[in-house]
């Protein structure tokens, strides 16, 4: 037993974080005796690692097992296979019971979401109707010199406490601390989390009894990938506020001016020693582009599920024509758990909830793109592994590129350099005191990915902008 351990604590330490594929979300700290921690590391991303006084308690539970991009673990679809028995599946959404698209009509949910205030409505349900204790989900937090971090996993228990963990993240956190609260408690609570976060609950919940316990429900919010804290010092750095002075920031501040996917960021810290609250309209803002991958995590690259399928509910941002044009933001779901389904179901007959069905394929359409990044972009990013010797996580998808055209190959190797250069880049400069040096630094690697969406007019035109801008 001791040498299985010591095989799954060095294929974690050797195959999966050294080599790129830890997603820092604490499930293999959180198993009783792990060696493991989760710490920020000096890019600002979550990541395990091996305490040196660390021992090899976890006897019970096979630490390897509980993370999601390790050879030891189960996948998404064998997951969901053993808790959605008997529905109907679809290859790109997984299981599911019902797709729903709409918001809520009641109170202020919707205002306070970031699309339709489907998720906390479904979280307040819960408990309301005496099904959960309480929700386990992100919460802002004051950050402080010796911790600055803005966001935190806590445990709600009010209305208040829910709607205060409302929002998109585009931050990292950890499940490590709020699952060891939760071995304290007793009672029955709601996860959300993104898809990965979502799949190591069900993985360790599998092996450990008290998570088992403890999470009845699971809600997955669709993922573009995970940023490290440089994306939210990105943002304020532009508008005067300082790395280490933000205090607070909302990533999708609905501009009920514009469409739902034209959004605003609002940003509070301090700008010349003054505590101020600005908001910036995101396209006016440098790094927004969620195709360039600044500051994402590695292991979002080899992620296979977008939507969480090992989720009792699925909620994501409806990016389709007919919701798009609607600011205050539409709310598209797959529903799995039938208990979360006759919620659904009630709410919609009591007009508190303005729902309409969905043809699954408009669940994927809606998520085309990411989709497309998951599926032969992933493809792809597995060929170039064979093809280097280099150890990738086992993934639902065959490596090599089929019919890939040159130029969409280009932009996915411009989309892995683009992601490990940004990190370092920010790095320098925040320590030389100048975001110009980040610019610097990205745009020769931008500009010729954002060419290669360009038509051939468009790109020798811009070409010629930036040699004139030289010999100028």
């Amino acid at each position: 037993m001791a040498n299985a351990m010591n095989e799954q604590v060095q294929h974690l330490a050797e195959d999966v974080v050294k080599g790129g594929y830890c997603i820092g979300c604490g499930a293999c700290a959180a198993v009783p005796g792990s060696p493991f921690k989760n710490r920020l590391d000096v890019y600002g991303r979550f990541q395990a690692t091996v305490e040196p006084t660390g021992r090899l308690g976890c006897e019970s539970i096979d630490v390897a097992s509980v993370c999601p991009f390790s050879a030891f673990s189960a996948n998404e679809q064998q997951i969901a296979a053993e808790l959605f028995v008997g529905q109907a599946y679809h290859e790109q959404i997984g299981f599911f019971r019902s797709t729903y698209a709409g918001h809520v009509r009641e109170n202020e949910y919707r205002g306070r979401g970031t699309s339709g205030g489907m998720c906390s409505w479904m979280l307040c349900e819960l408990l309301d109707r005496g099904l959960v204790n309480g929700a386990v989900n992100v919460h802002p937090r004051t950050p402080s010199k010796e911790d600055g971090r803005l966001f935190q996993y806590g445990i709600s228990t009010s209305t208040d406490d829910i709607l205060r963990g409302a929002k998109s993240r585009y931050y990292p956190v950890d499940l490590s601390d709020v699952l060891e609260v939760l071995r304290q408690k007793t009672g029955r609570y709601a996860l959300v989390g993104v898809p990965c976060f979502v799949k190591a609950m069900r993985l360790l919940a599998r092996q450990d009894p008290l998570i088992r316990e403890r999470i009845s429900f699971t809600l997955s919010l669709f993922c573009g990938h995970l940023k490290s804290t440089a994306f939210a010092d990105l943002f304020a750095w532009q508008v005067g506020i300082r790395p280490g002075d933000l205090r607070g920031i909302d990533f999708r501040k609905k501009l009920l001016d514009r469409t739902a996917s034209d959004y605003g960021v609002e940003l509070t810290g301090l700008i010349n020693g003054d505590l101020r609250t600005v908001v910036k309209p995101k396209n006016g803002l440098y790094g927004v582009w969620w195709g360039h991958g600044y500051f994402k995590y590695q292991a979002c690259d080899y992620c296979d599920d977008v939507i969480g399928e090992t989720a009792d509910l699925s909620l994501g941002d409806a990016w389709l024509p007919r919701y798009t044009q609607d600011p205050k933001g539409t709310s598209i779901m797959v529903v799995r758990h039938p208990v979360l389904d006759a919620i659904i179901k009630e709410g919609i007959a009591q007009q508190r909830l303005n729902l309409e069905h969905v043809h699954p394929d408009d669940v994927a359409l809606s998520q085309e793109s990411n989709y497309r990044h998951r599926g032969e972009g992933l493809a792809y990013r597995l060929y170039l592994n064979d093809r280097a010797a280099v150890w990738s996580p086992p993934k639902r998808v065959a490596p090599g590129f089929g019919s890939l055209s040159a130029v969409r190959r280009k932009i996915y190797e411009f989309r892995v350099k683009l992601t490990a250069e940004s990190h370092p880049a920010f790095r320098e400069a925040v320590e030389a005191d100048s975001f110009a040096l980040f610019r610097d630094r990205m745009e020769p690697m931008a500009q010729p990915y954002n060419d290669l969406y360009r038509p051939w007019w468009r790109k020798w035109a811009s070409r010629g902008k930036r040699m004139a801008r030289r010999i100028i």
